[in-house]
């Protein structure tokens, strides 16, 4: 079966490939897929195939850790976000960051992986009442 990549990502080095995929046969749902895989960029040797973590309801991407060794994503559970990795070895994910408060929007890591840039804030939301006037 041919499978739809969506969301691929070099690594830094340009050495892997990461890529999410859907393995429906109907064709791919972007807003949901269900695996996440990296291949060797140059002879496509699939080097991790785990089903995709993190939070698809914000919309935020999975990133490279600054040392290839995993993936980053964000995991959010009872309004607080955290950074969570899946090491390329396999294995269960392992918590990156351990905030107590906010929702990360958008995050960062330097080059040299010594620091890391969140965008935190907190949700909020309008109720907007329309009625019709007979």
């Amino acid at each position: 079966m041919d499978l739809a990549g969506y969301d691929v990502l070099p690594s830094p080095t340009g050495r892997m490939i990461f890529y999410q995929t859907d393995w429906g046969e109907d064709g791919a749902d972007r807003n949901r897929p269900d695996r996440w895989e990296v291949i060797s960029s140059t002879d496509r040797t699939r080097l991790l195939a785990v089903d995709a973590g993190g939070d698809p309801t914000i919309g935020m991407n999975t990133k490279w850790a600054p040392d290839e060794s995993g993936l980053d994503y964000v995991v959010t559970r009872n309004g607080v976000s955290n950074i969570w990795r899946q090491s390329l070895a396999g294995g269960p994910p392992a918590q990156v960051t351990h905030l107590s408060v906010g929702r990360i929007f958008t995050f960062a890591w330097s080059p040299d992986g010594q620091w890391s840039s969140l965008g935190i804030g907190v949700d909020r939301s309008d109720i907007v009442l329309m009625s019709s006037q007979p």
